[in-house]
C-alpha cells in the first residue's frame, strides 16, 4: 500500500521521504571549470543510493549561487529508483541553503570574536545576521550554558545543525558528507 510523501510523490510506507533530511553528497568543485563547462561539466556518478542501496539515474539540473558562482551554476541532481529521494551534488563547504561556504563564515565570526570588528571586505550585515542568527540557535538548542563562538558554533555543528540558520526549526547538516 503506497502513500503521499510530503512531497507529493507516493512511495511504499517504508520508504517515506522524511522531511528536512535531505540528500546531499558533497564533492570537490573547480568553479572556474564549472563555470565555463556549465551543464557539461563532469560531476562524480555515486554508485548508489546513500539511503536504500538501490541504483539511481540523472535527474537534471538546479541552479544554485554561491560566493565563488555569484552569477549562478547548474548543480547535478540524482533521484533513486526505489525510494524516489533526491540525492543533490553539492560543493565541498556548504551548507544547504547557504550563499557562502562555511569557512568563510567561521572565520568572519573569528574575526569579529577576536578583533571586535568584521573583516575588511566583509559586509557588517551579514556577518551581523550569521552572529545574531547563531545567538538564537544557540539560546534555542543548547541554552545559555556556553559562550556563543567558538564553542556554541562547535557544539552545533556536533549537533548536526547549521550554526547561522534563521530558521525556526533549525537546518540539518545532512549526514552524507
Amino acid at each position: 500500500m503506497a502513500s503521499n510523501s510530503p512531497f507529493g510523490v507516493r512511495v511504499k510506507p517504508e520508504y517515506q521521504i522524511l522531511q528536512g533530511e535531505e540528500m546531499i553528497i558533497w564533492t570537490a568543485v573547480n568553479f572556474k571549470e564549472l563555470l565555463q563547462r556549465g551543464k557539461e561539466y563532469f560531476w562524480p556518478r555515486p554508485a548508489c543510493c546513500p539511503f536504500c542501496g538501490s541504483r539511481i539515474w540523472g535527474h537534471g539540473f538546479v541552479w544554485r549561487y554561491f560566493a565563488e558562482a555569484p552569477g549562478g551554476c547548474w548543480i547535478k541532481r540524482y533521484q533513486c529508483c526505489k525510494c524516489k529521494r533526491m540525492i543533490t551534488l553539492r560543493p565541498v563547504g556548504y551548507w544547504p541553503r547557504f550563499f557562502h561556504g562555511s569557512e568563510s563564515i567561521r572565520s568572519s565570526l573569528e574575526h569579529h570574536d577576536t578583533q571586535r570588528v568584521w573583516p575588511a571586505g566583509e559586509k557588517r550585515q551579514t556577518s551581523g545576521h550569521w552572529l545574531r542568527a547563531l545567538g538564537q540557535q544557540v539560546r534555542k538548542i543548547i541554552g545559555l550554558a556556553m559562550k556563543i563562538f567558538p564553542e556554541g558554533f562547535e557544539e552545533l555543528i556536533k549537533r548536526r545543525r547549521v550554526p547561522v540558520s534563521r530558521s525556526k526549526r533549525g537546518v540539518l547538516i545532512p549526514q552524507i558528507c
